[in-house]
């Protein structure tokens, strides 16, 4: 993966949802709000039945 900027979309599975049962949606789409370069981290915000989840990646 190339370095993501911000503004940046992509769609994937929270790993909050996880666990088997989970009834939510099984992917959601992500927004990149912060990007680290240095750390080589990111950091997308997705929204979930009216609540914003936000989880950090490494790239």
């Amino acid at each position: 993966m190339s370095i993501p900027k911000v503004g940046d979309t992509f769609t994937r599975k929270p790993s909050a949802f996880s666990r088997e049962g989970w009834s939510g949606p099984v992917l959601l789409r992500w927004t990149v709000i912060y990007v680290n370069e240095r750390h080589r981290l990111y950091t997308a915000e997705a929204e979930c039945n009216g609540y914003r989840l936000r989880e950090s990646f490494k790239f």
